[in-house]
C-alpha cells in the first residue's frame, strides 16, 4: 500500500490527475532543494481531499500544501460521505479489492504502508496529443461556479492548516478541456473570502507549448509540460519565501 512517506515533505501537492500528471515532486527537489510529494489520485473529490490530508498530517509537517482547485467541481454524493465516514473506522475499505488479500484479522488494523514511490507521487508520461485549440479560456462555461458543498470542505480543509501552522495555497494546474476564465473568477472569488492564495498557472507565463506539452489534447499535461508548470511553482516558492 502506497503511503506520503516518513521522510518529511515541505511541501504536498493534493488533487485529482491533472497534478498527478502535471505537477512533477521530483524535480522541485532536483531544481531547487526542496522535498515535496504529489499527493493525488485519478477523480479525487474535495472528501477524499481532505481525509488524505488528514492521513498525511499523522507522519508528516509540510510547510506548504497546494490544493488543485478542480475538485470543487467535482460531486460529492451521500454515498461519498459514508464512504469516508466508513475510511475512517475501516481503513483498508478505501483500497478498493485489496480486502480480498488481507487477512480477516487485519481488517481492522491501521493500515500499514510498505511501498516507496521513487517518483513522490508523480506519474510520468511522454505522449504527446494536442488540443483542437490553445484558446480555451474563453469558453462561455454555464457551469463556473464551484459546488456549494465542495466549498464548505475547502474551509474546512483551510481550517485545519491553520491550527497545523500551514499555509494552504490554491492552484490550477494547465489544462485546456475544463478551464476558463469564467472558472478562474470564480475560484479568485472564493479564495478571496476564504483568504487564500490562488495561483492560476493557465493565466501565468508558465510556457506551455500546447502542441507538444499536454498528452491528452490538453486535458494532462506530459512531462515537458509537468516540467515547465512545476519550474514556475519552484520560482514562485522561492520568490514568496513560502518555504521560511
Amino acid at each position: 500500500v502506497f503511503g506520503v512517506g516518513s521522510r518529511q515533505a515541505d511541501v504536498l501537492f493534493i488533487g485529482d490527475s491533472l497534478p498527478m500528471y502535471g505537477t512533477a515532486a521530483p524535480q522541485l527537489w532536483a531544481w531547487y532543494g526542496i522535498p515535496a510529494y504529489t499527493y493525488a489520485t485519478p477523480q479525487q473529490n474535495l472528501v477524499k481531499s481532505r481525509r488524505m490530508l488528514r492521513r498525511a498530517l499523522k507522519r508528516q509537517s509540510p510547510k506548504v500544501v497546494f490544493l488543485e482547485v478542480n475538485g470543487l467541481y467535482r460531486e460529492i454524493g451521500d454515498q461519498e460521505v459514508m464512504s469516508d465516514w466508513l475510511c475512517s473506522w475501516i481503513p483498508v475499505g478505501e483500497y478498493h479489492d485489496n480486502w480480498k488479500k488481507i487477512p480477516l484479522r487485519e481488517l481492522l488494523q491501521p493500515v500499514h504502508y510498505n511501498t516507496v514511490q521513487e517518483s513522490k507521487g508523480y506519474y510520468l508520461n511522454m505522449y504527446q496529443s494536442a488540443p483542437a485549440t490553445a484558446d480555451y479560456m474563453h469558453y462561455d462555461d454555464p457551469e463556473a461556479e464551484p459546488l456549494p458543498e465542495a466549498v464548505g470542505l475547502l474551509k474546512t480543509i483551510g481550517d485545519l492548516c491553520r491550527r497545523k501552522g500551514i499555509k494552504l495555497i490554491l492552484y490550477s494546474v494547465p489544462n485546456a478541456v475544463s478551464w476558463n476564465w469564467a472558472r478562474h473568477d470564480a475560484v479568485s472569488r472564493v479564495s478571496k473570502e476564504l483568504e487564500l492564495t490562488y495561483l492560476d498557472l493557465n493565466t501565468e507565463d508558465v510556457g506551455i507549448d500546447w502542441s507538444t506539452d499536454c498528452m491528452d489534447k490538453g486535458d494532462h499535461l506530459n512531462y515537458l509540460g509537468a516540467s515547465k508548470a512545476t519550474a514556475w511553482l519552484g520560482n514562485w516558492l522561492a520568490r514568496n519565501e513560502a518555504l521560511a
